[in-house]
């Protein structure tokens, strides 16, 4: 048998062909094509429709994706990396119904908590810190009060007014800047002046046996905000700790050092007093986060520096070029992007 299609009067039709010997006669089929194609069509027909609809049906799932799974989902990714970027004062606007709703109320319920915390931790460390000043306001030193009167005394009985004048001045200066309460912060500038003050008095009590070098202040760091009493303390360490013994030719120099972020004011002395072991203590005492130790002068410091600038910056000590202790204090140039 064979088949084929043939084309007769304009009309196609396939064929199918068999011949019997037996019989001695063929047989031929014709079968117009339109009646074999008939069910092909309504196939096809249905074919295109399951395919609309199935364009329709994933459409209709990747906008429902979208619109209630993906377009939330990115709103708390960003959510959560503005807030790690420190940014709190927003909350994400909440109209869904479904998972995603619950996700955004707790959401926006964490930051608020979280921005009641940081205000809560805030207003700790700026009591803290008020706390550590008065504290260091407190810890005037006796020897140094009881020194001055003492010079007072030998300069009125010698008869020489104007240093009695000048002198009760400064010390008159030197207490006010040291007891007043107006102010947490000073400017860079005002803490120099308060230090030089102070090593002028104690030029009279040690006359010449310990010379002060000051590096002048650059401008530019004049105005910049400091915690109080974090200078004159450190110089009053290397006068009473490290020079007190030497008979002559002692020296302290005070020197800056600065760059676009941040800020060193270095107290350095060639006092011959300092030992690895005294040293290595300073420097744990510095290191240590107890609260219940004693608080020295420099710790207080650097704890006050630490509350307000954070790591790394405070006090930093190491044995300096003059032989003696070095002691750098550092804190920024600026503080969240604006000038200190």
């Amino acid at each position: 048998s064979q088949t084929g299609t043939y084309s007769i009067s304009g009309s196609r039709y396939y064929t199918a062909y068999s011949r019997s010997d037996y019989l001695d006669m063929a047989l031929y089929r014709f079968i117009p094509e339109q009646i074999i194609k008939k069910p092909l069509d309504k196939f096809y027909v249905w074919a295109w429709l399951f395919l609309f609809a199935a364009v329709v049906i994933i459409g209709v799932y990747a906008l429902s994706t979208y619109k209630f799974i993906h377009k939330p989902l990115i709103t708390l990714v960003k959510s959560f990396r503005r807030m790690e970027n420190g940014d709190l004062d927003f909350v994400i606007a909440n109209e869904s119904k479904y998972e995603f709703g619950y996700l955004f109320v707790r959401f926006n319920q964490m930051v608020a908590n979280l921005r009641s915390l940081i205000d809560q931790v805030y207003k700790q460390k700026i009591m803290a810190q008020r706390a550590e000043l008065k504290q260091l306001q407190s810890q005037i030193n006796p020897h140094f009060l009881f020194n001055s009167f003492f010079i007072l005394n030998t300069m009125a009985k010698t008869g020489d007014l104007e240093r009695v004048e000048l002198f009760t001045t400064q010390l008159g200066e030197y207490f006010q800047f040291v007891t007043r309460n107006a102010s947490d912060e000073v400017s860079l500038k005002q803490e120099i002046q308060h230090a030089r003050l102070y090593t002028e008095i104690q030029k009279l009590r040690f006359s010449r046996r310990v010379a002060v070098q000051f590096e002048d202040l650059p401008y530019d760091l004049e105005k910049l905000q400091v915690p109080r009493l974090i200078v004159q303390p450190i110089i009053e360490n290397a006068f009473e700790h490290s020079l007190e013994q030497m008979a002559y030719n002692g020296w302290i120099v005070i020197r800056f050092d600065w760059n676009e972020t941040e800020v060193q004011i270095i107290v350095e002395d060639n006092g011959n007093r300092l030992t690895d072991e005294t040293l290595q203590y300073i420097e744990e005492s510095l290191a240590t986060n107890d609260e219940q130790m004693e608080t020295t002068g420099m710790v207080n410091i650097h704890r006050r520096l630490k509350i307000t600038f954070g790591d790394p910056y405070g006090l930093y000590v190491s044995r300096g070029d003059l032989g003696g202790l070095q002691v750098i204090i550092r804190f920024p140039r600026n503080r969240g992007g604006e000038l200190v």
